[in-house]
């Protein structure tokens, strides 16, 4: 019952409540349990879990950095609890940018468990993508499409063309495509995803709209707009319906359909969008969060861009917004 108090928290967006509830809960777990029973390893966990959510990464990572390294000292590199860990860790570095400590990360766990399983072991292959995603956030797209392509040739080879985990990387791989400017291979790539996620997987599959949102990337770093700003609807249409306007996946994308009206030159729809955006931010996140902060400066940007064409300021609220 008490968990389930902190995860309603938690599913409703209620950051900072959710943070205080999570500290008290680690705080009694480890008076009465002790510090390294599993009740506290869990309070522990969702306690970081809430710290990521409402932007206190830093904490979050001192806590999931805690939790991994005690479980790799009791339980072994192998044990599922500490793979669980180190994944959870892995995001923790990228969402706050410690790239290079991310990869160092990927890489010892990809040796590790190449070394334990196998190469073709799903755990093996599940760190491959793990590598090849911190390459990609560390500005490295040459080493992560290598990584990927491997992955990608690797999951065709064990699992088949159609398989959910082949469609991932192949989605994943014409990200990396994209990053690096290879942005006729990003589209060919992520057409094929999208078909091939659509024929297994059906049109409102998360896999699909994950898909669909790489190609329409890839669209816009190759200068059709049009074509992305299809997409990015499309994509938008399926995030609102499946998980809410205040989600971050959903405001993410909110962002990247009025980028796609600025690029058209549809400045009066860019704003509508952006002011969305923010608004939506602000009230899931809070006005501090980082995702509300680059809505904020995606909003002024847009503006600017706008005033600088028309000659007036198309924010509805007329000027800069307030903090609140």
């Amino acid at each position: 019952m008490l968990v389930r108090s902190g995860q309603s928290l938690d599913a409703a967006g209620l950051t900072g409540l959710a943070v205080a509830y999570w500290q008290a809960m680690l705080g009694t777990a480890q008076q009465t349990l002790g510090t390294d029973h599993p009740q506290t390893v869990a309070a522990r966990v969702l306690l970081g879990a809430a710290c990521e959510a409402s932007g206190r990464l830093d904490e979050a990572i001192s806590l999931y950095e805690a939790v991994f390294g005690d479980a790799e000292r009791a339980l072994g590199a192998g044990h599922p609890d500490t793979q669980n860990a180190g994944e959870r860790l892995l995001r923790g570095y990228l969402s706050a940018g410690r790239r290079d400590e991310a990869i160092r990360l990927a890489e010892k766990t990809l040796a590790g468990r190449e070394q334990a399983l196998g190469p073709d072991h799903p755990d093996a292959l599940a760190a491959h993508a793990e590598l090849a995603s911190a390459y990609l956030a560390a500005g490295r797209p040459a080493e992560a499409c290598g990584t990927f392509e491997r992955l990608l040739a690797s999951r065709e080879r064990v699992l088949g063309p159609g398989h959910p985990g082949t469609i991932a990387a192949q989605t994943s791989l014409a990200v990396a495509y994209t990053n690096a400017g290879r942005f006729k291979d990003a589209i060919a790539l992520g057409k094929r995803a999208l078909a091939d996620s659509e024929r297994a997987q059906g049109a409102g599959h998360p896999d699909t709209t994950a898909a669909r949102a790489s190609l329409a990337s890839a669209y816009r770093a190759a200068g059709k707009h049009k074509e992305s700003l299809r997409l990015y609807e499309r994509v938008l249409a399926d995030r609102e319906g499946a998980l809410g306007p205040g989600h971050p996946d959903t405001i993410r994308v909110r962002g990247d359909v009025g980028l796609s009206y600025l690029w058209l030159r549809k400045f009066k729809l860019a704003i509508v969008e952006y002011e969305r955006t923010l608004a939506d931010a602000e009230q899931a996140l809070g006005t501090s969060h980082p995702i509300t902060e680059q809505a904020r400066q995606n909003l002024a940007e847009a503006a600017a861009v706008a005033t600088s064409v028309l000659g007036i300021d198309l924010r509805s609220v007329g000027g800069p917004p307030g903090r609140g």
